[in-house]
């Protein structure tokens, strides 16, 4: 049985915030929503930033929140490279239909 002390509660909020962002940006890479997703990014930051600075990632009994926390991240990793490749897919894509596109005009 834990004892709840105003410091335990505040840090986790600090957890539950780091931890609802993260899964917002996951979200936001899902729908392809970049522009809030880099707003959401900065936000996080800020998250990461406090708890840093509170030493929370050496607390014994954040242990495994901040281990929830770590597969989420790795989660948000792997979204956004998926993200990514699909964004550089549909540029070579948009690529050769310009390209495609300059040579029919030269021909007429």
């Amino acid at each position: 049985m834990s004892i709840e002390t105003p410091q335990t509660e505040s840090v986790e909020v600090l957890l539950d915030n780091l931890q609802q962002r993260l899964q917002t940006q996951i979200d936001k890479v899902r729908i392809n929503d970049y522009r809030s997703l880099e707003a959401a990014l900065q936000e996080t930051g800020s998250a990461i930033t406090e708890i840093s600075e509170n030493k929370l990632f050496q607390q014994p009994q954040c242990r495994q929140r901040l281990a929830e926390i770590s597969k989420l991240y790795r989660q948000l990793t792997l979204s956004v490279a998926v993200g990514k490749d699909t964004v550089e897919k549909q540029l070579q894509k948009i690529g050769r239909g310009k390209k495609t596109v300059q040579a029919y005009r030269r021909q007429t």
